[in-house]
């Protein structure tokens, strides 16, 4: 999301996420329930392009290491951003 602000970028993304929570899925006659975790970084932080993806890639691992279906932005304390829900 090039010149969003991160407080625009991380709205966005819980918006992603409680979609993607919401969606139901029937597979073979059963419910399928689908998360996704999402890592935010800042480009402002990076000095190369593989520096930030190195760091939203970190903060992914870090949403998913916290129990999943999560947004964590690069830098930020050991608490992800959003709680998880169900």
């Amino acid at each position: 999301m090039t010149e969003s602000a991160l407080a625009h970028a991380a709205e966005t993304a819980e918006r992603l996420r409680e979609a993607v929570q919401n969606l139901r899925f029937v597979v073979r006659d059963q419910q399928a329930h689908v998360t996704i975790s999402i890592g935010i970084a800042v480009q402002d932080d990076m000095r190369t392009a593989e520096g930030l993806i190195g760091a939203a890639d970190n903060a992914l691992y870090a949403a998913k290491h916290a129990g999943r279906n999560r947004i964590h932005i690069a830098g930020a304390a050991v608490e992800p951003l959003t709680r998880r829900v169900g």
